[in-house]
């Protein structure tokens, strides 16, 4: 299970800080924004391309399009949208984590690394951008890399419940059941409806009383 398919749309772009909009620059923007914000991505895209033949000078922009193109799943629109918001500002967050993202969602690990370390460059407290790389290094293998990561969002966002889930399932992937456990009980106790840590959680437990059982006595 990839990061693009644990949290919602909607739970991204609040853990990535960037629900607010930025300054309107035609009536074809604010259209589309609201569009996006209440999910027709189609009318979204139609009104943000009207907004660019207005600007195409706008790197933000852009990104907003990107953004509509992910949420309909078309991660390599996003990427070409993303990356010409990349190309006319370097500095823009939005692009740069989007870009993370959509890479992910295609299983480009390294570039959706190197896109989610930028934007950690650009915010060092961007907590999403630290569990994006968490998720690239958990897909690839790279558990203490991953543990290293899901740790700096749980310090940034102590109630993220997703960074509990992913880090005890790499605890437990690395044998340590009791590590394991904690993190999978707290992910639980801060989302009790999540069926995952409830699965994960008995895996773990039941992995332990295994082993004690078939260790020598």
């Amino acid at each position: 299970m990839t990061f693009i398919r644990e949290l919602s749309w909607a739970g991204i772009l609040v853990l990535a800080g960037c629900a607010a909009n930025p300054a309107p620059t035609s009536e074809a923007f604010d259209k589309g924004v609201a569009y996006l914000n209440h999910g027709d991505c189609d009318a979204a895209i139609t009104s943000f391309t009207q907004a660019l033949r207005l600007d195409a000078s706008r790197g933000d922009l852009y990104a907003w399009r990107g953004e509509a193109y992910s949420r309909k799943r078309e991660f390599d629109a996003a990427i070409a949208d993303y990356t010409s918001a990349i190309r006319l500002d370097g500095t823009s967050l939005r692009a740069c984590y989007g870009r993370a993202v959509a890479y992910l969602a295609k299983a480009e690990y390294d570039a959706a690394i190197g896109d989610s370390s930028e934007a950690i460059r650009l915010r060092p407290e961007f907590a999403a951008a630290f569990l994006c790389r968490a998720s690239a290094y958990f897909d690839t293998g790279k558990l203490d890399k991953a543990i290293a990561d899901y740790t700096e969002v749980i310090m940034l966002k102590p109630e993220e419940a997703e960074a509990y889930l992913k880090r005890g399932i790499a605890y437990g992937r690395k044998g340590d059941a009791h590590k394991a456990i904690a993190d999978l009980a707290e992910a639980i106790r801060l989302k009790p409806d999540d069926a995952d840590a409830f699965y994960n959680r008995a895996s773990r437990i039941w992995l332990r009383v295994t082993k004690r059982w078939l260790s020598p006595t």
